[in-house]
């Protein structure tokens, strides 16, 4: 740590603003950046076709190139059997619709927490589950029937996606295998209220992923359920007859809404499983529940397709994920171990005399130290290379946070941005309450720590955050 004299100090700040900073970087390399914001964007556009599909549906329309295949509109078929025909349809494509939405939304949130803080298991799970969403496109494509509309989706979406998957790949501080997925993000007491929270959401994962395969197998082999034929009141040959390229159509969107809610229930499983627990994941995690299954539940009332035996799978697995978020809702929201920017109190925010009410300490006894980074998936954290919030707690309930960085993180940090164009492509780097340090390792920070307690600069850089 460098100390120099405010004077000192107001003149480099003011020389160096004072100097025009050139950006040599194109226009597409500022976009593009890390290939976060491609990512973004492939999230983005799941929710907006999802929202899309749900509004087209209320419209009671088909569109353009349904219509043209069908060489029918949505008022011509509903003309036969009181419309439980395209009833059916769009009960299918308004679930379909809630399934893209909650992808989306985890999606946007996989970017924007996880992969921005370059943790490992964000990339390989977006890879996965990106895999399986755009993998089921060719579903049902046997049944010869072939969205334009949905084709042309996927070709602007897939490059897109697969650059900024490239693009972020080398901008990971800490390249893992696939089997990071494997890793949970903390030991968990599963008897606990938050483990049978945590055990609930994960139940209803895997419920997802299960439901979604049998979809999608459906969609690809018989089509309907007899729970399905019973509702629009004829025999897969009596719709043929009908119009020859009706099954088809419904195939198509069959296969793909199971295709969507597989992907939901692999996205949803490992952001539980290896997600840290925060405020932001409760909340995604309520979105995407909420919207898929308030879509593919309230649908059925709405055409009158009230089957219970039908309705009652996806009804039980709602209760379960309902019941998962309550008990998980206060030790995501309430007890996150490591604060926000909101909980640091500032120095100008604090009295004159708070200033010297730092604890005397004599032993390690009298204070605590959590590192954030023991809270990490095992093989995520990386000592010689890394950095970690450390909050120190008194005995008297005050607690302080800094955060250290090792010196070879600088260097791995400065190269990312490098490539990212991240502050000014690596030309500067900063940190509130920022502490320099060879290895980032428990013992070597209680070391460090213990020092600047006894030298009485603890205060200097340590924040102390709110009760």
């Amino acid at each position: 740590m460098f100390k120099i004299g405010v004077r000192e100090y107001s003149l480099v700040i003011m020389t160096t603003m004072n100097q025009p900073v050139p950006d040599n970087r194109g226009l597409f390399e500022a976009l593009v950046g890390d290939g976060r914001p491609l990512l973004l964007l492939t999230g983005l556009a799941l929710i907006l076709s999802g929202g899309f599909a749900i509004f087209q549906s209320a419209t009671g329309q088909f569109l353009p190139h349904d219509v043209q295949y069908l060489g029918m509109t949505a008022q011509d078929l509903c003309r036969l059997d009181q419309c439980r025909i395209v009833h059916f349809m769009f009960h299918d494509r308004v679930s379909f619709g809630g399934a893209l939405i909650a992808v989306g939304s985890l999606y946007l949130w996989l970017v924007e927490f996880p992969l921005k803080h370059r943790e490992p298991w964000a990339w390989w799970l977006l890879l996965v589950s990106g895999v399986v969403g755009f993998g089921s496109f060719p579903t049902y494509i046997g049944y010869g029937y072939l969205d334009t509309w949905h084709g042309v989706a996927t070709l602007f979406l897939l490059p897109s996606f697969i650059y900024g998957m490239y693009r972020y790949f080398f901008t990971l501080g800490r390249p893992a295998s696939i089997g990071c997925l494997l890793r949970p993000s903390e030991s968990v007491l599963w008897s606990s209220i938050y483990g049978i929270g945590r055990a609930c959401l994960l139940v209803t994962a895997v419920a997802l992923l299960i439901g979604g395969l049998t979809i999608m197998t459906v969609g690809m082999t018989t089509v309907f359920v007899p729970q399905d034929l019973q509702f629009m009141g004829m025999s897969a040959s009596e719709l043929h007859a009908v119009n020859p390229h009706l099954v088809p159509l419904i195939a198509h969107d069959r296969a793909g809404f199971g295709g969507g809610i597989c992907c939901t229930g692999i996205t949803v499983f490992f952001c539980v499983w290896c997600g840290r627990r925060s405020r932001s994941l409760w909340q995604v995690l309520c979105v995407a529940g909420l919207t898929g299954f308030g879509t593919a539940i309230l649908i059925h009332p709405i055409v009158g397709y009230l089957s219970f035996t039908h309705l009652a799978p996806a009804v039980f697995v709602s209760m379960i994920f309902l019941l998962g978020l309550v008990l998980c809702y206060k030790p995501m929201v309430s007890g996150i171990a490591f604060p926000t920017s909101d909980q640091v109190v500032t120095p100008t925010a604090l009295p004159v005399e708070a200033e010297e009410e730092v604890p005397q300490v004599e032993d390690r006894d009298r204070y605590e130290i959590e590192i954030e980074a023991e809270h990490w998936a095992p093989g995520q954290w990386n000592p010689p290379d890394d950095n970690t919030d450390v909050v120190v707690q008194f005995r008297d309930g005050s607690r302080f946070v800094a955060t250290f960085f090792t010196y070879q993180n600088i260097t791995t940090l400065r190269t990312k941005n490098q490539q990212t164009g991240e502050c000014m492509s690596g030309g500067y780097f900063w940190a509130i309450g920022m502490i320099l340090i060879d290895e980032a390792s428990r013992e070597r920070i209680q070391q460090v720590v213990e020092h600047l307690l006894h030298s009485g600069e603890f205060r200097t850089i340590f924040r102390q955050l709110s009760p």
